[in-house]
């Protein structure tokens, strides 16, 4: 990520304190989800340059379909980019481990090796082998060795398999980008968010977290310029006064015909900046590609966690879900 930022020369997204630049971080990241999303789309239809045409990749009979087929077929060529480059298979592993610990278990029955005679504990059935059946040797060690080598077999072809560190940092960042901007969906912004608009007119409007950044900074200023008289009770009275404040600073700007900048980002700028970041994913760094080479692994970084779900805990999250469904089943009366 720091690498794109010197690509497109973002100087101000390169802060070490980013709860103090919040906005112009998250603006960066989300130009680079965009640009991951564009090279993972160009890399699934096998496109070349943002300057194909579509004719190259979309079949004709879907450019002449109706508007809902072409919108099935686009649903479903995006439910299986998100298959190979979000979703990963241990998504479906888990969601079997945890509908099996959910999953009412049979009784367990110890079947003795020789009468076939079932004990419910494994404790009674070894010692009724031993007093019973003692011409027969069992030797547990032995059985228990004799799986281990497949086991460790097992983890040394796992650890063993081809690395493409390129082609595994892309789909995290996918998924951590696709992850930050659920936090942005319109039904999320309507539950927890409102909007104000300070300048009237249609498209205007900002969202309160904005407006109450926008506030903080003025406080901040305030504060700052009562020096060494800064005291409890002059910040209360500074914060009780900061929305007034800002109302008489508009309108001493209005009468003094004092334009401000409206803080948005050139879409040209923006643009430009998109093509590079996706030249930079696909052509340069065919990020969207597994292709395991010795050049594509990371030294620095080696064996870093390529999934977000890696190595999650199933028992405490199969625990989250049970918790969350009786408080959920609470609600249903109301």
């Amino acid at each position: 990520m720091c690498s794109n930022m010197n690509v497109v020369n973002n100087c101000n997204a390169k802060t070490a304190n980013v709860l103090d630049n919040f906005n112009v971080c998250k603006d960066f990241i989300n130009l680079e989800t965009d640009a991951l999303i564009t090279a993972a789309a160009m890399s699934h239809f096998g496109m070349e340059s943002l300057d194909d045409k579509t004719e190259s990749f979309i079949p004709p009979d879907i450019l002449k379909a109706s508007r809902e087929k072409r919108r099935v077929w686009l649903y479903c060529r995006i439910t299986n980019m998100l298959a190979t480059f979000v979703m990963s298979d241990e998504h479906e592993i888990i969601r079997e481990n945890v509908a099996e610990v959910n999953r009412p278990k049979a009784p367990v029955v110890h079947i003795c090796r020789v009468c076939r005679k079932t004990y419910k504990y494994a404790k009674a059935k070894e010692n009724h082998e031993r007093q019973q059946h003692p011409e027969f040797c069992f030797n547990e060690d032995v059985d228990s060795q004799q799986e281990s080598p497949n086991e460790t077999e097992n983890l040394e072809s796992h650890d063993q398999k081809p690395r493409d560190d390129r082609y595994n940092y892309a789909t995290l960042r996918l998924a951590i980008g696709l992850l930050l901007r659920n936090f942005d969906d319109a039904a999320e912004w309507l539950k927890w968010n409102r909007t104000v608009n300070n300048k009237g007119g249609a498209g205007n409007n900002i969202s309160m977290d904005i407006r109450m950044e926008h506030l903080i900074c003025l406080t901040k200023e305030l504060l700052k310029r009562l020096g060494p008289n800064l005291t409890e009770a002059a910040a209360k009275r500074c914060c009780k006064a900061v929305g007034h404040l800002s109302d008489l600073i508009d309108l001493v700007d209005e009468d003094l015909r004092i334009e401000r900048p409206s803080g948005h980002h050139k879409m040209q700028q923006r643009g430009a900046d998109f093509k590079l970041l996706v030249d930079e994913f696909h052509r340069r760094g065919s990020m969207c590609k597994f292709d395991p080479q010795p050049e594509r692994e990371y030294r620095i970084f080696a064996n870093f966690r390529d999934r977000l779900i890696k190595g999650l805990d199933l028992t405490s999250l199969n625990k989250w879900i049970s918790q969350h469904k009786k408080e959920l089943h609470k609600l249903e009366s109301i």
